[in-house]
């Protein structure tokens, strides 16, 4: 029988140090390893963190060799922040408070430039044509995201990319641009989004040039907004109605060219209570000019709309044959104010609803 105490320490530098002692007992041989559950640590907030552990007194005496008994580990925990998250990169410091980068190397990894935006005068970019970084992955991390009973989460970005060769190729390597989703903290992750080569490039100009001068240390600059992409991801059969989670853009080097990203918008969706009760919601009602008809799920077995006035005149109706879309507009500015009344006719019932129009 062995016995050693193990000593973890846990400190953000002269504001907080958390000390424990473990002490293990057990039979270990030559070669051989073991799993200890130390005590829990809880950290008073978000921030950086170093966890050290070491081991002392095995078998009660003094170590005559300490140096392998040392284990240490950089820790960065981040607080919860609500929906929506919006970054578009304008405050000098990178990356933004919340944010964070795992970085591959420590010259080319993620930053913030102020040489091309689609919004304001800054975006983050990284360096796939000047770091030679082949299969290197560099990440962004989010906010901690925290939703709360809401119905459709959203993640939309603007995206600048050029390949710098081979944009079609399936033999060569090329920069890629990852999205994943973590919900444990980063113990696992869930690709969301993956593109490469002629998917990931946002410049299809065949006069565009593919040659850069030599030493040309820049590589790919979006000359304007038309250079950019929009995005966008569906998160919600993910995540569900209330979750903690973080995005992790992921950029994957193969010495290409540059990756842009720029107004990262994370959003949910929380629909109306009298929406999702009654699969349908008129509004505004009342109403001056117009109204919309939103449905809960695709009309598909919607067949027409009648609406009359109070003499029961037939003013405005619309017919479907399935191709009924989820938010149906209704023009109604041409008519006097009053009470009219209106039809949705299903294949299966018939829906009447009474609409009242003001000057």
């Amino acid at each position: 029988m062995k016995t050693v105490k193990i000593v973890s320490v846990t400190t953000n530098g002269t504001s907080f140090t958390q000390r424990d002692t473990t002490q293990w007992t057990g039979i270990l041989l030559n070669g051989q390893f073991t799993t200890v559950a130390l005590k829990t640590v809880t950290l008073p907030a978000g921030g950086a963190y170093t966890f050290t552990a070491y081991t002392i007194q095995p078998n009660g005496l003094n170590d005559i060799d300490n140096t392998n008994d040392t284990g240490r580990v950089a820790i960065k925990m981040f607080d919860p922040q609500p929906a929506p998250i919006k970054e578009g990169f304008e405050q000098a410091t990178f990356p933004p408070a919340n944010w964070d980068v795992a970085a591959s190397n420590a010259t080319y990894t993620w930053s913030r430039n102020t040489i091309a935006s689609t919004q304001g005068v800054a975006s983050a970019w990284i360096r796939n044509f000047r770091y030679n970084g082949k299969g290197a992955k560099d990440d962004l991390y989010s906010p901690l995201a925290q939703t709360t009973a809401v119905d459709s989460t959203f993640l939309v970005f603007d995206l600048a990319h050029m390949p710098a060769k081979y944009p079609g190729s399936t033999g060569i390597g090329l920069d890629t641009l990852e999205v994943l989703v973590t919900m444990d903290c980063g113990r696992t992750y869930t690709s969301v989004y993956k593109k490469w080569g002629e998917d990931l490039q946002t410049v299809n100009d065949p006069n565009f040039p593919g040659v850069y001068p030599a030493g040309d240390t820049l590589g790919f600059k979006p000359a304007g907004r038309y250079q950019w992409r929009t995005d966008s991801v569906n998160l919600t059969q993910l995540l569900g109605a209330s979750n903690k989670f973080q995005v992790v853009f992921r950029n994957i080097n193969n010495k290409g060219n540059n990756t842009y990203l720029d107004n990262i918008n994370l959003y949910t969706v929380t629909l109306p209570a009298k929406l999702k009760q009654d699969g349908y919601l008129i509004a505004p009602n009342p109403f001056s000019g117009g109204f919309t008809i939103r449905h809960y799920l695709r009309p598909v077995d919607l067949r027409g709309i009648q609406i009359t006035n109070a003499a029961g005149q037939l003013i405005w109706e619309k017919k479907f044959s399935g191709n009924a879309m989820s938010n149906i507009p209704v023009d109604l500015s041409r008519f006097a104010s009053g009470v009219y009344n209106m039809k949705m006719i299903y294949t299966n019932k018939v829906i009447t609803q009474r609409l009242v129009k003001r000057l």
